[in-house]
């Protein structure tokens, strides 16, 4: 039986922190500029820029919401199956992530809903998200 409470209280912060940090920086001086191309957003209009920050408060909740789930279900399967290293870890999380997130993810392309670039840019911080979040859920 799964004890649906047998999770880390600090896997699922650092989860958070993990997400929105990691975002902050993805989206930001690493990749914000080659995104915010892909999207059609012009870096230089400062006008579109601020419309933009004010209606960015619901997104941010929601995904600190959904990384704060993530963590819990990662945590929650490696807690229960009690696998034996973290590439056992890795490999079946990335399985997971394949088969829920990266297949719906990549029908954006396929239906011409985002560009390929902005495609690269997003499943780039997920892959990375999904490693640093299975290692710190592995190893505490």
């Amino acid at each position: 039986m799964i004890n649906f409470l047998n999770v880390s209280i600090w896997v699922i912060l650092i989860s958070g922190v993990i997400n929105m940090a990691g975002g902050m920086l993805w989206y930001g001086p690493l990749f914000g500029k080659p995104w915010m191309k892909g999207m059609g957003i012009d870096p230089n209009d400062k006008k579109k820029l601020s419309e933009m920050q004010k209606g960015s408060g619901i997104g941010y909740s929601f995904s600190l919401l959904f990384s704060l789930i993530f963590g819990y279900a990662t945590d929650l399967i490696l807690n229960t199956l009690n696998l034996p290293n973290v590439f056992i870890a890795l490999a079946l999380v990335f399985i997971i992530y394949i088969g829920f997130s990266l297949g719906n993810t990549i029908k954006g392309i396929l239906w011409g809903e985002i560009s390929k670039p902005v495609f690269v840019i997003n499943t780039g911080f997920e892959v990375f998200s999904v490693i640093a979040l299975t290692c710190v859920a592995y190893y505490l």
